[in-house]
């Protein structure tokens, strides 16, 4: 139920006001004011608890008002008494308080969320509250509690009994035999019990915002159940109600990122203009996550450019209502640290079921604006933070510790990471994103390349090549969805496969800050492991929307080989057939030596197909752009799964017109 409420501030309009009970409003700012000395709590309605010794009392109102004058002085009551009458004519704002019954399953909620650091599993065919429930009863404190009663509404006894049950034998409260009965308010609530987490150190579990209510759930919206768009960024709202408050300014009880009450309600939300200079983290369709101001939304027709920008870019912004105005780009290369998605698999898959991450010292996880503190070799599961799609867990935001992921596995073995890690909760699943600074990515990209026994001086090769592509394709917006720069597969440069060694270290001390340069620009330093001889142009192998895409100079295909009787044209397709054909011993090259120089794979039809069928679904994946499908003379994009099986193989030469009906579809 909303109804309207008093507020006293000045406006234009004029009201009629109504005389405030002066000595209600007496005794409310005597208890605030006793609050804040730590002297006891009002729960309400003739409750009084003390602590310390403090003598209780039938009602707390009779106590305070009949305090002696010298106890007034020595706590200043005297001072705080002084309330003016309110004229009878005042300018007052009409504002509505939410006057909702606060029900046993909200305060059950809020007592699961504050004190318990993992919820109980879902079940299939849960109520919203159900969860909350299982949490508690995992504490026999709380047995009075029972599911049947979801729907009463909360009693001053039932309050007074977990606080009782939580702060022990220390704590003395007094409660009148009618008082208990009575039904208590969120407001009365949120106060009893914030004392309550004061005294236990958890004073930072709860807190209250101000924030506008600008989207709820809904699939044209792409905002997942129980979560809501709002001017400070995506919250959860489970067992509450928004959808009639869109457009509305509220002021709410918040756990992190989860309201858990609501208090009061405005009309209208309120002009907000912000201008930040700040480094970008993530875009998305629908905002830009930022390092400090974390999300700004983004309007659905917006005319700003964002295709130029990268994570790490530094920009210029003004905001309004927490939605983006303008942007300038003031500097669109990474240029200390690096952001790496990493991949579930190392193969280009970047969505994780589950993340389990240790640390090797004591680590804090940052999560909804609350400081997890885990302690060495402690087990950080996400599953257990019950996160909503959307928000994000940071993990060693100094830079300063060792992660090894225990859900991922890389050479048989799980990785051990360097700088900081975040992780993303979306749809799909996790995202990972470590944060690490250029020099150790570099390291670490060496090992995983290369040989080390190459020796440093081939190894500072591949250091320059590697610091020069990740600052070059890093300032790309391929991985920005994920909020990252570069990926650590192949598809970016491998990194991290193989644990780094002395080697790949001073090959990167020896190299700091050098990187590649052509015409007054860093190169896109590509580079292979296996050339078999003839390399191929960049435009060839890495076009983007037009096939083929323009070949710098320097990465132009080159002979690599001798002897071989004659020279290749690599473009007629029986010269290339016999090229590929030569063996390690008919042809001198570079790198004759290597192990893919020549190779040949064998497949049965049935492992072909599978085969077939997971690259296309990756491809159609990653790149659906520029994976194309005629269905019935219409080209259209589409995630493939299956297209059949493979029934027979022969040598088959692809003519130039069968490469130009290719390009058409693809």
């Amino acid at each position: 139920m909303l109804e309207d409420q008093k507020h006293h501030k000045v406006k234009d309009e004029k009201y009629e006001s109504k005389k405030v009970n002066t000595k209600s409003q007496k005794f409310k700012k005597v208890m605030s004011y006793l609050l804040t000395l730590g002297l006891g709590g009002v729960i309400g309605g003739g409750i009084y608890w003390t602590i310390d010794g403090i003598k209780s009392s039938e009602s707390i109102e009779e106590w305070v008002l009949n305090l002696s004058k010298d106890v007034k002085k020595i706590i200043g009551i005297d001072s705080i008494m002084d309330i003016e009458e309110p004229p009878e004519q005042s300018n007052i704002e009409i504002v509505r308080t939410y006057t909702m019954p606060f029900l046993e399953c909200n305060a059950v909620k809020i007592l699961a969320l504050t004190l318990f650091n993992e919820l109980a599993p879902e079940k299939y065919g849960d109520n919203w509250y159900d969860i909350y429930y299982r949490t508690l009863e995992q504490d026999p404190r709380f047995d009075f509690f029972t599911i049947e009663n979801s729907s009463k509404i909360m009693t001053h006894g039932q309050t007074a009994l977990l606080i009782e049950n939580i702060l022990g034998d220390k704590f003395n409260l007094v409660i009148t035999e009618d008082a208990e009965k009575l039904n208590i308010s969120l407001i009365e609530f949120y106060n009893a019990y914030q004392m309550v987490l004061d005294k236990i150190g958890r004073s930072y579990e709860l807190s209250i915002e101000r924030i506008d209510i600008l989207k709820t759930t809904g699939k044209e919206n792409g905002l997942q159940a129980w979560t809501t768009q709002t001017s400070k960024g995506i919250y959860g709202y489970h067992g509450l109600i928004l959808e009639p408050l869109i457009g509305s300014n509220l002021e709410v009880i918040v756990k992190g990122k989860d309201i858990v009450g609501i208090l009061e309600i405005r009309k209208g939300v309120i002009e907000d203009e912000r201008q930040f200079e700040d480094r970008v983290l993530k875009i998305t369709g629908d905002y830009i996550e930022f390092e400090q101001s974390g999300k700004v939304f983004l309007d659905e027709d917006t005319s700003i450019d964002l295709g130029n920008l990268c994570s790490g870019a530094k920009v210029s912004c003004v905001t309004k209502n927490n939605r983006l105005e303008k942007l300038a780009v003031i500097n669109s290369f990474p240029l200390k640290n690096i952001r790496v998605v990493i991949s579930k698999d190392g193969q280009q898959e970047y969505y994780h079921d589950k993340v389990q991450i240790t640390a090797k010292s004591n680590t804090q996880v940052t999560y909804n604006n609350q400081i997890i503190d885990y302690l060495p070799n402690q087990v950080i599961d996400l599953d257990a933070l019950n996160l909503y799609v959307g928000e994000k867990v940071v993990l060693g935001k100094l830079y300063n510790d060792t992660y090894k992921i225990h859900s991922i596995t890389r050479k048989g073995i799980n990785p051990t990471y360097v700088g900081s890690i975040e992780i993303y909760k979306e749809e799909e699943g996790y995202v990972i994103v470590n944060e690490v600074d250029l020099e150790n990515y570099v390291a670490r990209v060496i090992n995983s390349e290369m040989p080390s026994y190459f020796g440093v001086e081939a190894c500072k090769v591949q250091a320059i090549c590697a610091r020069s592509y990740a600052i070059r394709e890093g300032s790309d917006s391929e991985f920005l969805g994920y909020g990252a720069n570069v990926d650590d597969t192949a598809k970016s440069q491998v990194y991290n496969n193989i644990e780094v060694n002395e080697i790949a270290k001073e090959a990167t001390r020896q190299t700091k800050d050098q990187v590649l340069i052509y015409e007054n620009s860093i190169v896109s330093a590509n580079f292979y492991s296996t050339s078999s001889g003839n390399t191929a142009n960049f435009g060839e192998v890495w076009a983007q929307e037009i096939f083929p895409t323009q070949t710098p100079e320097y990465l132009a295909s080159t002979i690599q080989y001798w002897d071989a009787g004659k020279i290749y044209n690599m473009k007629d397709e029986e010269d290339a057939y016999e090229f590929f054909n030569l063996s390690k011993d008919e042809i001198s090259a570079f790198d004759d030596h290597a192990v893919w120089f020549r190779w040949t794979a064998k497949f049965v039809a049935e492992e072909l197909s599978k085969t077939i069928n997971n690259a296309l679904k990756n491809l159609s994946e990653s790149q659906k752009k520029h994976v194309k499908f005629i269905n019935e003379e219409k080209e259209e994009h589409k995630l493939v799964y299956d297209i059949g099986d493979v029934w027979d193989m022969c040598d088959t030469f692809i003519t130039e017109k069968v490469i130009q009906d290719l390009i058409a579809i693809i």
